[in-house]
């Protein structure tokens, strides 16, 4: 995806399955909601803590429509998501 707002891969793109995808199918996406919920905590702004409930919906609906797109894209995609 490449820092798109999309979730469709640019066409030509291939499936990135090294570096840390090789442990989790979307690094990005634990890093902000790490940043969602680690932020509030180490600011000491714990009472704004529930804006991060709607940022963890989202990323999870974001994960599992990318995921979806990727398959119906890259064949592979299905063996490759087994162990990530």
């Amino acid at each position: 995806m490449a820092l798109s707002p999309l979730v469709a891969p640019r066409p030509g793109a291939p499936l990135v399955t090294a570096g840390p995808y090789r442990w989790l199918r979307h690094p990005m996406y634990l890093g902000q909601a790490l940043i969602a919920v680690g932020a509030p905590l180490t600011l000491g702004a714990r009472w704004t803590l529930w804006l991060a409930a709607p940022a963890l919906l989202i990323l999870g609906a974001r994960a599992r429509l990318e995921d979806a797109v990727l398959a119906r894209t890259f064949p592979e995609h299905a063996r490759w998501a087994t162990r990530a």
